[in-house]
């Protein structure tokens, strides 16, 4: 009962053991009264061993009637609550309902009681009562009546939406592990397994309707998990897992399936896709959970680089490219700031093992700044410039082959924004080379810092000196409002400071050192 309290769990467990007990010893109190009455039955057992044939019948038939009752008012309200839930997250709900164990079990309790209470109701005579009997009657109605307390808890515990998803992502995980133990069975296992997914995604939109953010992260984690548990085996899996069955993928035209049959990268698609339709779904309503997205992929596209595998690296940079096209064409700036945070970390893990990759993604970077301003975006060519700036120092640190490329693609940025007028986030982007300057500076990477130096001679004197004056005076890390990454952009580390204003003087610009 994950769904429910710690105390409340208890309480449902306990609750069964204490009113068994109230009741039996309540009745054994009254009884024994009962038995010191004047006229009552002389012994304590022999009196409950008998019955005449009269009150059996009456005992059993009330038994019968009423756990009847008891059973079709629960499965009704049951069904009902189950329909309402289903409604709201996935219609897949029922059948994970009706094969959970606890419905059959208690199912079969009660009919068996019921059952049972007939047939012992039948050998009643004129002459004779089952007393025996009827005491196993009475001890099985017993178990009846109690076992709805934990029953009820059992169901809103299964219905609460994060369990929903964990069982779910149970069903899919059981697909993997089951790994196509025969050639017949491999088409049904990808299926079910592909069916899981979109289950995971039934929930998360339909919690996106009523604004439950919990479960629609709780749906993103479970769709990386289920990827990451996938990686742990890809290799072992058989020839024919990898081939694409119909009703997996629906909209991709036979040219793409087929492609994705050659890379055998069907899971990791179906993954991505899912993701993107939350992504989509969550791009109006909640740019925490778009965010999550974005994480998510990156960690995709961390475990597909560390195996190796190329195709499903090169898909986790399209599906980031078509997150930042569908932020940018939503206008949700925040999301859009998540979304090249995430991407920067993510060129950050190929700058050693595939340099040419994060050079790419610096091109995709310049790209979106360029859109975003072309669509009235404010800050985001700044932000981009940041990011490269970022990218660019770790390149240096871990003697990237590639270091002075990135550098170039970050260098073009300006040559855009110059062209177009954009003064304001131009300002920015000097403000990044500056910053990196110093850097190089720091780092006696003379290549580099010539490279940026160059770049910045073509810059007014006047710009740099107020530029450097404002990078100077900002003293404090933290921006001075609440964002997302909470940091100020100009900041610059006290120990690069003085190779600033040495940068500045190498430019001929030495009033920005007063700063």
């Amino acid at each position: 009962m994950k769904g429910i309290s710690p105390r409340i769990h208890r309480i449902a467990k306990a609750a069964p053991i204490f009113i068994v007990a109230g009741a039996v010893g309540l009745f054994a109190v009254m009884y024994s009264i009962d038995l010191m009455r004047p006229g009552g039955p002389p012994h304590f057992f022999k009196s409950l061993l008998e019955a005449d044939p009269g009150t059996a019948r009456y005992t059993l038939t009330s038994i019968a009637s009423t756990l009847g009752t008891l059973v079709a008012i629960t499965i009704t309200l049951v069904l009902i609550v189950v329909e309402m839930t289903a409604s709201r997250y996935t219609p897949k709900l029922i059948d994970l309902f009706v094969e959970a164990k606890v419905n059959l079990l208690l199912l079969a309790v009660f009919i068996f009681t019921i059952i049972y209470c007939f047939y012992v109701a039948h050998t009643i005579k004129p002459e004779f009562a089952p007393c025996t009997g009827i005491l196993v009657c009475l001890v099985l109605m017993t178990v009846c009546l109690v076992s709805l307390i934990p029953y009820v808890f059992f169901v809103f515990d299964f219905l609460e939406p994060n369990n929903i998803i964990s069982k779910i992502k149970s069903r899919a995980l059981d697909c993997l592990r089951q790994n196509g133990p025969r050639s017949s069975s491999v088409p049904k296992i990808k299926l079910r397994f592909s069916q899981s997914l979109e289950q995971i995604t039934d929930i998360a939109k339909g919690s996106l309707r009523v604004n439950d953010s919990s479960v629609v992260l709780g749906s993103v984690w479970a769709l990386q998990d289920i990827s990451a548990h996938y990686w742990q085996d890809k290799s072992q899996r058989p020839p024919d897992w990898f081939e694409v069955e119909d009703g997996i993928f629906l909209g991709p035209s036979h040219e793409y399936v087929s492609r994705i049959e050659q890379e055998q990268n069907w899971v990791e698609v179906k993954v991505l896709r899912e993701l993107q339709t939350i992504f989509n779904s969550a791009l109006e309503a909640s740019p925490e959970v778009a965010t999550a997205v974005a994480v998510s992929a990156r960690h995709i596209g961390e475990k597909a680089l560390g195996s190796g595998d190329e195709a499903v690296t090169h898909l986790v940079v399209k599906y980031f490219n078509t997150f930042m096209r569908e932020a940018i064409n939503a206008r949700q700036k925040h999301i859009i700031y998540n979304l090249l945070h995430e991407y920067r970390l993510l060129a950050e893990q190929f700058i050693v093992p595939w340099p040419e990759l994060a050079v790419r993604i610096s091109h995709h970077l310049c790209y979106y700044a360029r859109v975003a301003e072309q669509q009235g975006l404010q800050f985001i060519a700044e932000t981009v410039a940041y990011d490269l700036k970022v990218l660019n120092q770790v390149a240096c640190q871990q003697q990237c082959r590639r270091a002075s490329d990135l550098l170039e693609v970050f260098l073009s940025l300006a040559e855009f924004l110059s062209s177009r007028g954009y003064q304001r986030p131009l300002a920015g982007v000097y403000k990044m080379w500056l910053a990196l300057g110093a850097f190089y500076v720091s780092e006696e990477a003379d290549s580099l810092n010539e490279q940026v130096q160059a770049a910045l001679r073509e810059v007014e004197a006047d710009t740099l000196t107020r530029l450097g004056k404002e990078l100077l005076s900002v003293t404090v890390p933290e921006f001075w409002e609440i964002t997302d990454r909470g940091i100020n952009f100009d900041y610059i580390m006290p120990q690069l400071r003085p190779y600033l204003q040495k940068l500045l003087q190498q430019l001929q610009v030495p009033h920005s050192a007063d700063g």
